[in-house]
């Protein structure tokens, strides 16, 4: 197994017949399959929750400016509402991002993401982090030692949706 780089890159091997096998994420899975590609599992679909990609800061930043990060949290709420219900605009940032212009491409990783990842809250769960501190044990036996609820100040969160923020922007 080695690491080739960016999807882009797995995909290009793939099709040049360099790598057997990799890991898709979308848009570029639905090229594979397009090349004659099998999808040989979803993992969005096994119920395995890992925390890809997170925002972070010291709890005692947190404490110290709550108004500034309940204004980001609403900031990121606001901007995931935006992305789930203008399906146009949403397709033309994923095609920015992706410098893909294949529409019908775009048009079905925006539906998946609106219906599957993208969420209405930001939120993470203790078992979202399980799996980051097994592999970070590998090269680091204390990480066995941590309790993943403890890397976690969800109050900020917790108290934006108390607020009634997602309800009035989503209309419920």
């Amino acid at each position: 197994m080695v690491q080739v780089g960016r999807v882009q890159d797995i995909l290009s091997g793939l099709i040049a017949g360099s790598v057997d096998i990799g890991t898709m994420a979308f848009p570029y899975d639905i090229k594979a399959k397009e090349s004659g590609f099998r999808e040989l599992a979803d993992l969005s679909q096994s119920g395995a929750r890992y925390a890809s990609s997170s925002f972070l800061a010291k709890r005692q930043f947190l404490t110290q400016n709550k108004g500034p990060a309940e204004g980001f949290v609403r900031a990121i709420i606001e901007a995931l509402q935006f992305i789930r219900v203008r399906r146009d605009d949403g397709i033309k940032i994923l095609s920015r991002y992706t410098r893909m212009s294949d529409m019908k491409v775009l048009a079905q990783t925006y539906d998946y993401h609106s219906r599957v990842i993208w969420p209405r809250v930001p939120e993470i769960q203790p078992e979202d982090l399980k799996l980051v501190l097994e592999e970070l044990a590998e090269a680091n036996p204390k990480a066995r030692e941590i309790d993943p609820a403890e890397l976690i100040y969800g109050s900020i969160v917790k108290d934006v949706v108390a607020s009634g923020f997602v309800e009035r922007l989503y209309g419920r």
